[in-house]
């Protein structure tokens, strides 16, 4: 009987810790039950699509000058090439020169285009 009424009295005076205990099992228990759920399938993330937006075409100014029908400022877009304009511009004359223009590079904006006459020698800075 002795050992009864240590055990009792070891108890009462440690009860806050048993509680502690009580209340700290009491939580992992929960966790282990009823915070994992095993019957869960993976699911993957779909993709989205991405779609492509119609790209805003920039507005730019060419100048364009030399043997051309109708030399002046042009607008155009980002998309058009040297030729583009030439054409808007009326187009070349017969002694236009154009060995040296990349009529098919794309323009951009602030862009000078000369077309020299076919006897014109090209001025070279010293």
């Amino acid at each position: 009987m002795n050992i009864f009424i240590n055990i009792k009295d070891f108890i009462y005076y440690n009860r806050k810790y048993f509680l502690i205990a009580i209340i700290v099992l009491f939580i992992l228990l929960s966790f282990i039950f009823f915070g994992h759920n095993t019957n869960e399938e993976f699911v993957e993330p779909i993709e989205k699509e991405t779609v492509e937006l119609p790209k805003e075409e920039k507005e730019v100014m060419i100048d364009i000058k030399g043997e051309i029908e109708n030399p002046g400022i042009y607008e155009a877009t980002e998309d058009n090439r040297v030729m583009d304009i030439i054409n808007q511009a009326g187009g070349l004359k017969s002694d236009a020169d154009t060995s040296d223009i990349n009529l098919s590079m794309k323009v951009e904006d602030e862009m000078v285009i000369i077309v020299p006459k076919k006897d014109d020698e090209l001025k070279e800075e010293p």
